[in-house]
């Protein structure tokens, strides 16, 4: 297809009651949490919608999950925290969509819930809006989540009454997440991607570009490929070894100065990632020997202090 298929976010059925119901949100200083996802793509879908809401004046913050203590997605415990801090309506990125149980409890909290993912359907959605490629019928059904977090904040904007194109400064985390989330790069996706190669290449977010000088990536260089092999795995290594949320002060922070610190702090987070990796690894293929098998249909190794952050690497 070509790089040019693009389609309107009103493509998806019901966002405009979600649009509309976020902006309520804000205009009434309604407290507003997103809940992302520890890896890229999570991260950027988190700052798009963070982003938009606080600019529109809205009472927002944000909670990404940590992958020791809290694990993947929605879990009961933090949302218990979230209801005890004062959140009141909670609104998931990359992830949600098959967390009928956590939704359900949310709802028992008292807390208001829109969910916006891109992941597999389960046999059931969650008992609140849904914002899903294929489950709000739109025409292309593999969008990353900061896309899909994109199209609803492009909706948002149209319902405040913004311009069009005030959201095409986001454009360059949408090619990011696109790219490291490994979605196919075909449709419109190859749309999204080549207009935000474009945005990330003027390097006008502070976070970009701290992240591609500490990437050795010269700006104007920037490819696609750079996304996946360069930028990603310093998003993703914080979430792996750290605090994933550190990809997100990067990309909120207006201060050089501060993208500086964090994009250093993403880069030693990723080296000590890449240590660990090989620690495990070798361990892992070490215990494989072990077992002295010839040829096994499968095979299964475990190690004492394995760090779970580097496990799924190492297996694959």
């Amino acid at each position: 297809m070509a790089a040019e298929e693009s389609h309107d976010p009103t493509d998806f059925e019901g966002i405009e009651s979600i649009a509309e119901r976020l902006l309520d949100a804000v205009r009434s200083k309604t407290k507003i949490t997103v809940y992302g996802d520890f890896d890229v793509d999570g991260v950027c879908a988190t700052t798009i919608l963070v982003e938009l809401l606080r600019g529109l004046g809205g009472n927002c913050d944000w909670f990404i999950p940590d992958r020791i203590s809290d694990g993947y997605g929605l879990n009961r415990e933090a949302l218990d925290a979230l209801a005890e801090r004062g959140s009141e309506l909670v609104v998931t990125v990359d992830c949600g969509v098959a967390s009928v149980g956590e939704v359900g409890h949310a709802n028992g909290l008292g807390l208001e819930m829109i969910v916006t993912d891109h992941h597999q359907l389960g046999p059931s959605l969650p008992s609140c809006p849904v914002l899903h490629p294929v489950a709000s019928n739109y025409p292309f059904p593999d969008l990353c989540g900061a896309a899909v977090a994109w199209k609803l904040a492009e909706q948002v904007r149209r319902a405040a009454g913004l311009p069009p194109g005030a959201g095409e400064g986001d454009l360059d985390l949408v090619a990011l997440a696109t790219v490291a989330d490994v979605m196919p790069l075909v449709g419109e996706n190859r749309h999204l991607v080549k207009s935000g190669l474009t945005v990330a290449r003027r390097a006008a977010r502070q976070g970009m570009r701290a992240l591609l000088v500490e990437s050795k990536v010269e700006p104007t260089r920037l490819e696609a490929e750079d996304f996946g092999f360069r930028l990603g795995p310093r998003i993703n290594a914080a979430g792996r070894m750290h605090r994933a949320d550190a990809g997100v002060e990067l990309f909120l922070t207006d201060s050089p100065e501060r993208a500086e610190e964090i994009s250093s702090e993403l880069s030693r987070a990723n080296s000590e990632r890449k240590r660990v990796e090989r620690e495990v690894e070798g361990a892992a293929k070490r215990a494989f020997r072990e077992l002295d098998e010839t040829d096994p249909a499968a095979v299964v190794v475990a190690g004492q202090d394995w760090h779970p952050g580097v496990v799924g690497i190492v297996a694959s």
